[in-house]
């Protein structure tokens, strides 16, 4: 994958709960050695994209492509063994957030 193209990319990602839409067509692109920060309101959908990254919760539309691949998370074991690892507030909890390279198809 050449340096301009994205490592990790969402497309359209969208999830909706009973009464409300926690996340709406979210397209982003993440580039290797890139920090990303996600700002916003409260209720913005923040924590539900980076759930749907980290195969907490699954999306109900759009795709998550790694190196170009499509790939579908099925939980968070998923997105760990592809190197997707979501760091909590919580640090009992926190485990190393990075992406790498794997032979397996996440």
């Amino acid at each position: 994958m050449s340096p301009e193209h994205p490592i990790i990319e969402v497309r359209g990602l969208t999830k909706r709960y009973p009464g409300v839409v926690a996340a709406e067509a979210v397209d982003m692109p993440f580039y290797r050695g890139e920090i990303v920060g996600l700002v916003g309101k409260n209720g913005a959908g923040k924590s539900t994209v980076i759930k749907m990254l980290a195969g907490a919760v699954k999306p109900d539309a759009g795709e998550i492509r790694v190196e170009g691949q499509r790939v579908e998370l099925r939980d968070p074991h998923d997105a760990g063994r592809g190197a997707c690892r979501s760091c909590t507030r919580r640090r009992r909890t926190c485990q190393a957030c990075r992406w790498r390279k794997t032979s397996s198809s996440a």
